[in-house]
């Protein structure tokens, strides 16, 4: 009993010295950005929808998944941890969806609101905010942080109040350098196609943009290995005065908000079939549906397309199963790996189904 005794004081002495660690590594860090109350940092920017191509009115054509990212001018972020909120504006030149090739301007929006910052709600709906050196210091300082060496960096972490879907707690981690500055942050969230997908957002070129405001100037964030997200920072200002009018927060759009201003859940999905030919069947659950052709062979059957979702995918490969009891599917076509057509990939590969696609898909897929 003595002896347990002393392991679990040991234990607690070790528990309390990483906790009293991360404090101070937190504070050292926060003191090293200039303790900053609110920041905004501003420059050029390029993102891309998870998935697509950024095709814009610099690259016509699309390249590849993630290539081109879609070019952010007049880029502004602001964040003020007192909310916390993070609002960013910029503008944009893309080209319109469905085979567009006019170029039109546009605007990007991106806002944090105090309640989705709140670390008990859906993680994707803060991460953003967290990723941020400002934003992960200020959880460290408030989610019971811990601290450990990883060779040249003391790596801090800590977990959001909300839990993943499994009911395991979400990670993030912050890498702090000897200098005290935050070298990149990562945390996971998942995905249907990558499972855990790893998000890293990396810090690069800090400097005092002025009046003691350090600032990365590049700031690059990856998903699941892909680029995603980056910033070339030509200015900031630390704790400005005028902070609630600098990237106003977009308006309302109509018909939305209030309580209870939910959609409610989705309706079943009813599955209807049409007769395409001899051993060709089309699978759809209505106008706007994202459709499946079933095709029969001696042995198998293939389906063409997944169906968008788990959700339309399930349903379609239950009703193969009805029209073609005595035949697996073998095989899946996928005919590019945007995230409506990837959806319902992962349903195929349970039931042990081949993807065949083209040559220039294989390298995300």
């Amino acid at each position: 009993m003595r002896k347990l005794t002393l392991i679990a004081a040991c234990l607690t002495m070790a528990v309390n010295a990483a906790a009293q660690d991360a404090k101070t590594v937190i504070a050292n860090a926060q003191k090293a950005l200039g303790d900053v109350r609110s920041i905004t940092y501003s420059g050029s920017a390029r993102d891309v929808s998870f998935q697509q191509c950024g095709a814009n009115k610099t690259q016509m054509n699309c390249q590849g998944t993630h290539d081109p990212m879609r070019p952010i001018d007049s880029y502004v972020r602001v964040i003020d941890l007192s909310g916390p909120v993070s609002r960013a504006t910029g503008d944009t030149n893309n080209i319109g969806a469905g085979g567009s090739t006019t170029v039109a301007p546009g605007k990007f929006n991106q806002q944090i609101t105090a309640q989705q910052a709140d670390t008990a709600q859906p993680w994707n709906g803060s991460l953003e905010l967290y990723l941020t050196p400002w934003g992960f210091l200020k959880g460290e300082a408030e989610h019971n942080a811990t601290a450990r060496k990883s060779g040249k960096f003391t790596v801090v972490s800590w977990s959001p109040k909300v839990k993943a879907p499994s009911g395991k707690d979400y990670t993030i981690n912050g890498y702090i350098d000897d200098k005290n500055m935050v070298d990149h942050v990562e945390t996971w969230l998942g995905e249907n196609i990558m499972g855990d997908m790893h998000i890293v957002q990396t810090y690069s070129g800090w400097k005092d943009f002025g009046g003691g405001a350090m600032a990365p100037s590049k700031i690059v964030q990856t998903r699941g290995g892909w680029p995603f997200f980056e910033v070339t920072v030509t200015a900031a200002r630390a704790n400005p005065s005028d902070i609630a009018s600098i990237a106003p927060p977009p308006a309302p759009a109509a018909g939305r908000g209030g309580a209870g201003g939910g959609r409610g859940p989705a309706p079943a999905l009813v599955v209807t079939q049409e007769k395409l030919g001899d051993g060709l069947i089309r699978l759809t659950t209505g106008g706007g549906s994202y459709d499946s052709i079933l095709v029969e062979f001696k042995d198998y059957v293939m389906m063409l397309e997944a169906g968008q979702s788990e959700a339309r995918a399930l349903a379609y490969v239950a009703e193969a199963k009805k029209l073609f009891p005595n035949k697996p599917i073998r095989y899946v076509w996928n005919s590019h790996p945007h995230s409506d057509h990837t959806g319902g990939l992962p349903v195929l590969v349970a039931e042990g189904a081949t993807i065949i696609t083209s040559e220039n898909n294989k390298k995300f897929l």
